[in-house]
């Protein structure tokens, strides 16, 4: 069966589209349940059946909640590790003071990004010879469906970027043109941001022995193969617990830190063995994942998971290469579940202009994919549309912090 450049680019006819694409880059929103896929407004009426399938070895999936304003607040309310009080009997009950609540305003970043389709690039180069003019060849098609790739790969790691963000602690937006470009350079000379998102971690990016209330760190730092690791480990879990209620779970670091781990003394000693000082050892077996955790025998209750990709992220100046996880920088956290983070996945309204038809106007939420046919120059504008970034209501169940000696 033939379609024109309209058919293919319908709402649902892309839905089914991007369901089997798999962008380089999504290790880290797998793990927090926030895949982009998973985040594209699956309504009923485009929907249209795209199943996508879910790899076992993901924490969870569908982390994500749906707002319908760009701009609000949303609540802090950590763990409480207090005991209850015991009274006597026939004594009227203990009054105790109610739990404070933090309060974090919001307004919800959006990406509007569209590519124009030329329909002489489309219809002359890339239809059956002989055949009708609106009817598209197969190169025709992967023509198109590369178009909706690349609209679909950029969602998806502008998502990245703001999970990595979110364990960094926080990011920076600079004005260039109209555009708003993400970055984690804070300033540079003259230039500065005109916004930044702040996730409120305790001191992140800091050296380890510099996190405030963190104490008992080795200054050496655990690229010295004689700091005792292992003891560091356990008191972070314990300053986790004691900010925020929750234990230490995940590591996220790259693999030159993990050098540091796996060549240091007493991670070999307590592991008995300097060839093998981890006891479980997984590769996540997906074209897109690209990541491998680890648990250490000394450490049993927390994985490790490792990340060496990166993304082009602004520097004030030029895109530049940047990996999620430098040397060095660890995220300790616990396991991330939908009562201290989540996705805000937000909406705005959109006019859809079918070719021949009636307008009408939508409400999706998420990442939207649409056309707009135009008729001077004929093209086809093929629109893309997101709104929504990740929330921590326990910004302290994260430590971000820089492990090795800058010395």
């Amino acid at each position: 069966m033939s379609y024109s450049a309209y058919d293919i680019l319908q709402p649902q006819i892309i839905t089914g589209v991007i369901s089997t694409i798999s962008p380089p880059a999504v290790a880290l929103q797998k793990i927090f349940g926030w895949e982009a896929f998973s985040l594209a407004d699956q309504d009923s009426s485009i929907f249209d059946g795209a199943v996508r399938t879910v790899p076992e070895t993901d924490s969870m999936q569908g982390n994500y909640e749906d707002i319908p304003t760009r701009t609000a607040a949303y609540d802090i309310f950590d763990y409480s590790r207090n005991i209850g009080s015991v009274s006597n009997p026939m004594t009227a009950n203990s009054m105790i003071t109610p739990k404070a609540v933090g309060n974090v305003p919001y307004t919800l970043p959006r990406l509007a990004e569209t590519i124009n389709l030329p329909l002489e690039r489309i219809y002359q180069d890339q239809r059956p010879i002989g055949g009708p003019v609106a009817t598209l060849d197969s190169r025709g098609e992967r023509y198109l469906k590369g178009q909706i790739a690349y609209q679909y790969e950029r969602v998806s790691n502008l998502i990245e970027f703001q999970t990595a963000s979110l364990l960094r602690g926080k990011f920076y937006l600079y004005q260039v043109g109209n555009q708003l470009l993400p970055s984690w350079t804070a300033s540079s000379g003259t230039t500065y941001p005109i916004a930044t998102v702040d996730y409120g971690l305790t001191d992140p990016g800091n050296d380890l022995d510099n996190i405030t209330g963190l104490s008992g760190i080795d200054a050496d730092g655990w690229d010295d193969a004689d700091t005792d690791i292992p003891a560091e480990i356990r008191k972070i879990s314990k300053f986790l617990e004691a900010q925020c209620g929750q234990p230490l779970e995940l590591m996220i670091m790259n693999s030159t830190t993990l050098s540091y781990i796996l060549n240091n003394t007493a991670v070999q000693s307590q592991a008995g063995s300097t060839f093998r000082p981890f006891d479980v050892y997984e590769r996540v077996n997906s074209s897109n994942d690209r990541r491998y955790s680890l648990v250490l025998r000394g450490v049993p209750v927390v994985d490790i998971v490792v990340i060496d990709y990166g993304l082009n992220v602004w520097d004030t100046s030029a895109h530049t290469f940047t990996t999620l996880m430098p040397d060095g920088g660890v995220a300790f956290l616990p396991k991330p579940r939908p009562e201290w983070t989540t996705y805000y996945r937000g909406c705005e309204p959109i006019t859809l202009r079918p070719y021949g038809g009636q307008e009408s106007v939508v409400q999706p939420f998420g990442m939207y994919m649409y056309p707009y046919v135009k008729p001077n120059p004929a093209s086809i504008d093929l629109n893309c549309n997101h709104n929504g970034m990740p929330v921590c209501f326990r910004p302290k169940a994260i430590v971000y912090a820089d492990v090795t000696n800058p010395n």
